[in-house]
């Protein structure tokens, strides 16, 4: 077995929303589009802030940065970027990024990555809003106060395939209004948010609430894995315990 090799890294997710269908209706000018913004944004913007892209991976890229906060400057230039780039393309041939930022101890090769901490970064993404990032606790955690930039706590989030629950925030810059949890902003591509709330039991023995709670888990960890929606976290969802049925919006 060849000797593992391991280090610390901030790992950037990004994913191009609504892939499938912008290369439905304009295959030819979402790759060119795509490309362009790879090769005048994406990789200058990357490299500006000490990162390395590991791998393009057809709908969006995974690089890892020495530090956390060298990622979400990245990640938040990129997206300011973005923005101006596509300012001028019609709403429906727009190509906009999810982005998802983790921190954790990963195994590299020489030109890839591995670990459930990349596992992790590539799930946040799906939690992003178009044009949006997300930033796990360990990031956060790193970032400090005194970061430039407004944070919107998500609560623990139960993300596919990944057991334990993981904290998670949004990230708005100072000279952007914070938004309310699944809201999107104006022009985006909408996605619907849906907030499992726990069963109204009416048990002689209070103790088989256990049983209703871990439907209601089981129900949350099964809609995180659909990347069309957005899931309220269940620990924002518990007071509303022994008043209500399950319902979503």
């Amino acid at each position: 077995m060849p000797e593992i090799q391991r280090r610390l890294a901030a790992i950037l997710a990004a994913d191009v929303v609504g892939f499938t269908r912008l290369m439905e209706a304009h295959e030819e000018g979402t790759y060119a589009r795509l490309a362009q913004l790879r090769k005048e944004v994406l990789d200058p913007g990357v490299a500006a802030q000490h990162g390395r892209i590991i791998k393009n991976t057809g709908d969006g890229f995974l690089a890892t940065f020495d530090t956390a906060r060298e990622a979400t400057r990245c990640a938040l230039s990129l997206q300011e970027a973005l923005a101006t780039t596509s300012a001028g393309v019609a709403a429906d041939q727009r190509i906009s990024f999810r982005m998802g930022l983790n921190a954790a101890d990963i195994i590299v090769e020489h030109d890839d990555v591995f670990g459930e901490g990349v596992n992790i970064a590539a799930r946040l993404q799906t939690y992003a809003p178009a044009g949006g990032v997300v930033v796990s606790g360990a990031v956060a955690e790193q970032l400090g106060t005194d970061f430039d930039v407004n944070m919107v706590d998500l609560g623990d989030l139960r993300l596919r395939n990944i057991r334990r629950p993981v904290r998670v925030y949004a990230l708005h810059p100072h000279q952007q209004p914070a938004r309310l949890v699944g809201e999107e902003p104006r022009g985006a591509e909408p996605r619907p948010s849906i907030a499992v709330l726990p069963f109204r039991m009416n048990l002689a023995n209070p103790d088989e609430m256990y049983f209703a709670d871990g439907v209601v888990d089981d129900i949350i960890r099964g809609l995180a894995g659909l990347k069309e929606l957005f899931v309220v976290s269940r620990g924002s969802s518990l007071g509303f315990g022994g008043r209500i049925s399950t319902c979503a919006r």
